[in-house]
């Protein structure tokens, strides 16, 4: 498993041409038949410390205040305070894996009742 990621390559295919080779350094092998468990190895650490937090949206006491889907993540909390909480849940858990979360894809989408409090 080291020496086949180790090892990994890559090239672009642009109108036809294809680019040189270069290292991938990080990642899963798009398409391969393992990526998808090794990428969820990967992240289950970060939905159980979501869950485990006490952040988030529960019933009972089901947690589903994360739903991931590949590469995107879906935050759910009936607070602002709490999704913050969670935010910054991800934000420790990116640096201390080498993740980078694209702040351009990242949406706040309020439901109900809600209130904007200032300082959150």
């Amino acid at each position: 498993m080291r020496s086949w990621y180790g090892k990994l390559v890559s090239s672009v295919l642009w109108n036809g041409v294809f680019s040189a080779y270069f290292c991938v350094n990080c990642g899963v092998r798009q398409g391969g038949i393992l990526s998808p468990l090794l990428f969820n190895v990967y992240v289950d650490q970060l939905i159980d410390s979501l869950s485990d937090s006490g952040f988030g949206c529960y019933i009972d006491s089901q947690f589903f205040g994360c739903i991931m889907y590949v590469d995107d993540l879906i935050m759910l909390s009936p607070s602002l305070k709490g999704l913050q909480s969670m935010f910054n849940l991800c934000d420790a858990y990116a640096k201390t894996h080498f993740l980078i979360f694209n702040a351009k894809k990242t949406f706040l989408m309020p439901v109900g009742r809600h209130r904007f409090v200032s300082g959150m």
